[in-house]
């Protein structure tokens, strides 16, 4: 008998128990939470306090859900992970230094949603060091001394959507080395240097976005044999003292083809500096392609369009309307600068029939 209540005994040994510690798929955080309550993985009934801890416990591709308005802090992501704030409620995290959220998730997918970053004194509000795919929604990032949203790491996917950035020491947004970034109804305004810069990207879109109030508007590089797609439409660039959208290829072995199309650029270059709304430089041989379509360029300090430098520079401005600029509305420096002759050119350098063109401006069948 003794013999076999010892054999029960290792069976029941052998047996695995359940892991009372084990990661839950589905987290959440609260104002009245308490982060010793990852012991009881941050449940529904028992929440978590901070973004950290619920972390801490939350599965690979698992959420984290915010349950009330509060501030919630500063989180490192390390895994595939959604946290979202549900529409209504305020999810704050403050900045006191460094970054708010910083993503170190090589090859992960990870969600933010419904998130409010302050800066007070931090200096980045996301930051993506590695992941695969990183998506922005509902956001809002404001007061940080740097760049609101940094990705220099080459990533699968950047997706900024539905989101506000105001008030960056640096830049709005800063991407590179991404296969593909999707910027939607996305407003930036007051950024110290750049609202956007994107650097070798491979496939940018940037639909119904609003930059106001920066440096540069919009900066587009290639570099170091990289070949940049960039789509620009329904993008409104407005009040930048410097260039609206500018282009950039160095070395020459850099190569971006990109459209502007549906597109306002107006009250550039309010500082005097003589770069008007849209203006493409590219080491020879480039080469630089940029089609302007359909847009509105009007009201900039200087020139409206212009080829500023390079052979491989090719520009086509075609069915759009460039009025009342204070220098002239095609100025081809080098390279080359098409018109198809269906534009609306009137008014430039305050005149109504001179001043209108700078350089040889080829005429093309209209599109």
């Amino acid at each position: 008998m003794r013999l076999a209540i010892t054999l029960v005994a290792a069976v029941v040994l052998l047996v695995p128990c359940p892991d009372a510690h084990a990661l839950a798929q589905r987290t959440f955080v609260s104002t009245s939470g308490n982060d010793a309550n990852t012991g009881a993985n941050c449940s529904l009934v028992a929440p978590c306090r901070s973004f950290a801890s619920a972390m801490s416990v939350t599965a690979t591709d698992g959420e984290i859900v915010v349950l009330d308005s509060g501030g919630y802090g500063p989180v490192t992501i390390t895994q595939g992970v959604t946290i979202d704030a549900p529409a209504g409620l305020y999810a704050g995290i403050s900045v006191m230094s460094g970054t708010g959220v910083t993503v170190n998730a090589p090859g992960a997918n990870v969600t933010l949603r419904g998130v409010t970053i302050n800066g007070q004194g931090g200096t980045a509000g996301v930051s993506v060091v590695a992941a695969g795919t990183v998506r922005i929604d509902r956001c809002t990032l404001r007061n940080l001394l740097g760049t609101a949203i940094v990705a220099l790491a080459a990533t699968d996917a950047i997706e900024i959507v539905d989101t506000g950035i105001a008030d960056s020491g640096s830049r709005g947004i800063d991407v590179a080395l991404a296969s593909r970034l999707l910027v939607r109804n996305v407003a930036v305004t007051r950024s110290g240097n750049e609202g956007m810069k994107l650097e070798n990207v491979a496939m940018a879109t940037i639909i119904a976005a609003v930059i106001s109030a920066a440096d540069t508007g919009i900066r587009v590089n290639a570099s170091s044999a990289a070949a940049v797609h960039a789509t620009f439409e329904h993008v409104s660039v407005t009040d930048i003292q410097s260039v609206g959208i500018v282009y950039f290829i160095t070395p020459s072995d850099g190569s971006i083809n990109s459209t502007i199309r549906n597109a306002t650029l107006s009250r550039n270059a309010l500082d005097g500096i003589a770069n008007g709304a849209i203006r493409a430089v590219a080491s020879t041989p480039g080469p630089l392609r940029v089609a302007v379509l359909d847009s509105v360029v009007q009201a900039n300090l200087s020139y409206g369009v212009q080829a500023a430098a390079g052979a491989g520079t090719v520009i086509t401005v075609s069915r759009s309307t460039l009025t009342d600029n204070g220098g002239v509305a095609l100025r081809q420096f080098a390279g080359t600068l098409y018109t198809t002759g269906d534009n609306v050119v009137r008014g430039n350098n305050g005149q109504e029939t001179t001043n209108q063109t700078f350089g040889t401006i080829t005429t093309l069948s209209p599109l």
